[in-house]
């Protein structure tokens, strides 16, 4: 960072220190059901997440106030959150707040994703504790399928979870872009880098590589809401590009609770504790989850376990400073392998391991208006391995690390192979927050200024290719790279927002005006310009637009992918007698050098319109995402000269004699990918949420929520196709073709009927899923190629009234390359949820997804697709212990 950074940081600061206007004290006493003193709840004024405070051991509670109407939300542990309006024109004091204890007695219970008002950005849904514990969720993952525009399935961890948010198709660059946030701190996964062949693609086993955090790692069972920012972020958060996932975990006094949650595939239990300590000491909350699952009820040749055991200690640290501070440790242990039968023959071994640490010292304190600050360490220790038996043999041995040419000998029929990827990415997350208010008569004004820097690193030993052979005749692999030679990720961001609120007698209007500046990877200058309006009318309706621009910087394996081996054999002479067998084989080795590649951008506008009356809540908002510079894998050919040999002599029990061809030398084509910022994705969306009134005779509810999306997504590199020759015939060569634009297709919704028995602590859920359209076209796509490269890798342009002609007859891709193969029909699917609480606390849930046994099918190219799942059910229960 430049030595005028700390300047700015103090300018922004000291700018935006204000005067107070006069204020006024609301206290009072915070109390449950039985007049009890509620320890630590959490006091906040609607509007302003920087006027909070959290409650005395006593229940006691003192905060300061604007002269006018404000509203005072009331949250804790264990508790239905409490909203009152108070009219403030005087010190208020001796209120009595009580808080009733969160079950299913109560008349409300929210089982969906809610929208929300939220300081953290635009299009904003929460979904609080109760929601997951309806539909048994046992991941982050299982959470998001609340969404609009997501499904509903039972909870399987047999594959990595990720990330997609306002998309109509998955793509790593969108799950990339999705920042996971836990208590404040973003789970950085830039630094992995366990990909077995970058050169080829990112892929690693189960290991996320370029990609989204894997949210399988995130255990439900410690999480006490989310909030889903799929809209405009405010300028407080950076590096990313598609919306940011805020997970709030469980902190506050709660009995021990001991849950189950078991289905076909899965199996997880969990334990969770919230203690209040002696002498002001504060609270400490515990959770612990151990989750095993299997790809198939019948065939368990591969399963997942992890462990999640975490840590929080939250204690007021001054009461003058209103100084509040929190540590937090948590562990997260996981394993994909796979199971093997005795009477295996080749058994083949995958197995990713991971073991994440994680220390978090957040707080606030009353300074500068209020003063934040977070600083986080993650060390995560990965390790894959993957062990295959080749029966292809016998091949020439491949061995070599450096280029040039070699005398091998040969494996034998059956050879092992071996590749081990040892990996342990450092993370460092340092943020200070001011945030002031300042409110006069109408007006409300709050200032956020912040500073962050985040330092990613892998330190482990890196990629190590073994066995009897490091790659299979002829392909591309990478062999050996040392992670801790890699240069670290560093960014330092400085950010400001201004929330001016103007609140009138029928109308309230906030104006949101923000930037954020990263220095990114010591070398990208980026500012990123956030501005979002609403206006609120008769306390009715409400309308609002936003727009923002953010980044997402290169992952490290994308920037520095390491080396790349490609071996091609000069001359084979086999014998029958081992000794006197001979291969010579080159090894040229390819080094990208990706200096060229930019963050990836991400331009986004919403408009929406919202209205609430006499029960009735309807949300409704147009969105338009436009990702550019997205990272995509691009073909590469490369010529390889080979020198061809021949036989001088052939001694009895050793290897022939051989010498150079002189003059004999062929041309090879070998196609590698290399990484360039090739990628636009344009994304077009509605979602709507639909709320009616309550049935209150029946306490009935409904909740609609719908949402259409079209994505078109440009890859501005080509795509290279070989001819129907034969590798390494003199004909043989590869056209060049344009990608094709491929736009998708993507419209569902979910109509959730909710009955609530509150006299009997029960509740019914019948979700309604409703897949509207779902298909993938591909235009400008041609069958022939604009040019090609011949045997020798010279390259020719290919005139357009040629391409069609006989002559590249053997170039033409087959028909159907780009023709829509599945364009399913509208279909519903039914998922029923029970569940029933007990006067002691405990919960007994059970859901069945295809409740109804409804299989609708349809027919493609003459053959029957069945459109749902099968039956699936799951069980769940947990035990309040006092």
């Amino acid at each position: 960072m430049s030595k005028s950074g700390p300047i700015l940081i103090l300018l922004l600061l000291t700018t935006t220190k204000i005067i107070l206007a006069q204020e006024f004290s609301i206290s009072g006493k915070i109390s449950n059901e039985q007049q009890e003193p509620v320890y630590f709840a959490a006091i906040q004024l609607q509007g302003s997440n920087n006027i909070f405070t959290y409650s005395e051991k006593d229940g006691s509670f003192s905060i300061q106030s604007p002269k006018g109407k404000v509203t005072l939300h009331i949250t804790s542990l264990g508790f239905k959150p409490l909203e009152r309006t108070l009219q403030v024109d005087k010190d208020l004091e001796g209120l009595e707040f009580l808080l009733q204890e969160e079950s299913l007695e109560l008349d409300e219970i929210v089982v969906n994703a809610k929208p929300i008002e939220s300081d953290e950005g635009t299009s904003v849904y929460k979904i609080e504790n109760q929601a997951v514990k309806q539909i048994q969720a046992m991941s982050l993952g299982d959470i998001l399928s609340l969404l609009p525009g997501n499904t509903i399935s039972p909870p399987n961890m047999d594959k990595p979870q990720q990330a997609q948010l306002r998309t109509a198709v998955g793509s790593s660059a969108n799950s990339f872009g999705t920042a996971i946030i836990v208590d404040g701190v973003a789970l950085s996964n830039d630094a992995n880098m366990q990909a077995k062949t970058p050169a080829s693609d990112f892929s690693g086993g189960t290991a996320v590589v370029a990609g989204g955090t894997d949210l399988r790692s995130i255990s439900a069972s410690g999480i006490e809401s989310v909030e889903v920012l799929s809209g405009v972020a405010s300028p407080k958060y950076g590096n990313l590009s598609s919306g940011a996932i805020i997970v709030k975990s469980k902190v506050g006094k709660s009995p021990l609770f001991l849950s189950t949650n078991i289905t076909p595939t899965t199996y997880q239990a969990s334990l969770s504790k919230g203690i209040q300590l002696a002498k002001q000491l504060g609270i400490l909350n515990s959770d612990f989850s151990y989750t095993y699952s299997t790809g198939s009820p019948v065939e368990k040749k591969t399963y997942y376990h992890n462990v999640n055991l975490g840590w929080r200690w939250r204690v007021r640290l001054s009461k003058p400073l209103d100084w509040h501070h929190t540590t937090s440790f948590q562990l997260y242990l996981a394993d994909d392998g796979q199971r093997h039968e005795p009477d295996e023959t080749y058994k083949n071994e995958a197995d990713v391991k991971s073991q994440n640490y994680l220390l978090t010292l957040n707080g606030s304190v009353k300074a500068l208006g209020r003063l934040r600050y977070t600083l986080s360490g993650n060390v995560l220790n990965q390790r894959s391995y993957f062990e295959s038996i080749q029966t292809n043999g016998p091949l020439p041995m491949v061995e070599a690390l450096e280029p040039g040419t070699y005398f091998s000998g040969f494996t034998p029929a059956t050879y092992l192979q071996i590749k081990d990827i040892r990996g342990r990415p450092v993370n460092l997350n340092a943020r200070l927050e001011a945030k002031q208010h300042w409110g006069h008569l109408r007006y409300q004004l709050a200032f956020t200024s912040g500073f962050q820097f985040v330092y990613d690193k892998n330190t482990g030993k890196g990629r190590v290719s073994s066995g009897e052979v490091s790659r299979v005749h002829n392909s591309i692999g990478s062999r050996s790279a040392r992670f801790h030679q890699v240069p670290a990720s560093k960014t330092s961001s400085l950010y400001h927002e201004t929330a001016l609120t103007r609140e009138g007698s029928h109308a309230t209007q906030q104006l949101r005006v923000g930037a954020r500046y990263d220095y990114m990877l010591e070398r990208y200058h980026l500012v990123s310009p956030r501005l979002s309006f609403s206006s609120y009318h008769f306390e009715k309706i409400r309308f609002r637009a936003a727009w923002g621009i953010s980044y997402k910087a290169p992952a490290m394996l994308q920037l520095y992918p390491g080396p790349s081996y490609l071996d091609y054999s000069n001359m084979i002479f086999f014998a029958n007698n081992p000794k006197e067998r001979l291969a010579i084989v080159t090894t040229y080795i390819h080094r990208p050098v990706n200096d060229h590649l930019q963050p990836s951008r991400v331009n986004m506008k919403e408009v929406g319109i919202d209205w609430s009356s006499k029960g009735l809540s309807v949300k409704m908002t147009y969105y338009h995402k436009q990702l550019l510079h997205g990272i995509y894998h691009t073909p590469e050919l490369l010529v390889l000269k080979k020198q061809n040999y021949r036989v001088t002599a052939r001694p009895e029990n050793q290897p022939p004699k051989v010498a150079p061809i002189e003059g004999d030398i062929d041309y090879l084509l070998r196609k590698v990918n290399i990484l360039k910022n090739n990628y636009k994705a344009n994304t077009h969306g509605v979602e709507l949420v639909l709320r009616p009134r309550k049935i209150t005779a029946t306490n009935t509810e409904f909740d609609l929520r719908l949402s259409y999306t079209q994505t078109t997504e440009y890859d501005n590199g080509y795509r290279l196709h070989i001819s129907n020759y034969t590798v390494g015939d003199a004909k043989a060569r590869y056209g060049v073709y344009e990608n094709p634009v491929s736009t998708t297709h993507l419209s569902r919704g979910t109509l959730t009927s909710i009955q609530h028995i509150p006299r009997l602590r029960l509740i019914f859920t019948l979700a309604t899923e409703l897949n509207f359209v779902n298909y993938t076209e591909k235009q400008n796509g041609s069958l022939f190629p604009y040019a090609y490269y011949d045997s020798k890798g010279n390259y020719h342009e290919i005139s357009e009234a040629e391409r069609g002609s006989s002559s590249y007859a053997d170039l033409q891709l087959p028909k159907g390359t780009y023709t829509i193969y599945s364009k399913p029909p509208f279909y519903p699917n039914f998922h029923l949820q029970i569940r029933k609480e007990t006067q002691s606390g405990h919960s007994f849930s059970f859901y069945a997804n295809n409740a109804f046994w409804y299989n609708p099918t349809y027919q493609l190219n003459g053959n029957r697709h069945r459109l749902n799942d099968s039956l699936a059910l799951g069980f769940s229960m947990s035990f309040q212990i006092k």
